[in-house]
């Protein structure tokens, strides 16, 4: 016996619309001492739909970081646009904290994404806090680090980041990430290696020089302390 669900016309198309769209991406940095400008990113088209999971790697220097920086609404672009859900970034303060409990940035290297002095609890109850999450915030961080595979998650709540291992460090950082239930995640792989989370990957449309993997905390940060 098979059962088939049939969607309406209206689901359908927004099962299959893209989540995040960056169209005709161009990023330029002014040249330092009278040099040409520098193209960080030139002309990037990148389509994410919903439940999509996509990995797109490239060389050092080839413009990773920036490209990840202007999707999760870090740096403007010098033109192009980057959608969510439909509509343009918006880079006004209040409108990009809203974007930020939507989409969230994942550390590939847990010495990278969690602060050595934080617990585990802190770490995931970071963004709550920073969100006014006015639910159950211990409920919330259990059930964050438990789709990260924590579990049972109060086994975790005080631990700091040395008393991880290897296996449990990196879903302790997807779990920071994930607590706002966030609907577009960025991993970043600060190296040429490919990441282990993605499922497959696919070039970049402009130009496969011109990817996207993430950006790594800055730990000059006041929040860092």
């Amino acid at each position: 016996m098979t059962t088939e669900t049939t969607l309406d016309p209206a689901a359908r198309s927004e099962a299959s619309a893209p989540l995040l769209t960056a169209s005709d991406l161009h990023i330029t940095f002014p040249g330092r001492r009278g040099a040409d400008p520098a193209r960080a990113v030139d002309g990037v088209d990148l389509d994410i739909r919903r439940g999509e999971i996509v990995a797109l790697v490239g060389e050092s220097g080839c413009g990773k970081t920036t490209l990840a920086r202007s999707l999760l609404g870090l740096v403007a672009p010098t033109s192009g646009r980057v959608s969510f859900d439909g509509k343009p970034l918006d880079y006004r303060g209040r409108a990009l904290k809203a974007y930020r409990k939507r989409v969230q940035l994942v550390l590939q290297d847990p010495s990278g994404s969690l602060n050595p002095r934080h617990t585990v609890y802190e770490a995931v109850a970071e963004g709550l806090r920073i969100h006014g999450y006015g639910g159950d915030e211990r409920a919330a961080v259990g059930e964050a680090l438990s789709r990260a595979g924590l579990r049972p998650p109060e086994r975790f709540f005080l631990r700091y980041p040395h008393e991880l291992s290897g296996g449990t460090s990196c879903p302790a950082g997807s779990a920071s990430g994930s607590s706002s239930r966030a609907r577009w995640s960025s991993t970043p792989n600060s190296s040429s290696r490919t990441s282990r989370w993605p499922h497959w990957t696919r070039p970049c449309a402009a130009r496969s020089s011109r990817c996207c993997c993430g950006c790594a905390r800055n730990s000059a940060c006041p929040r860092w302390s």
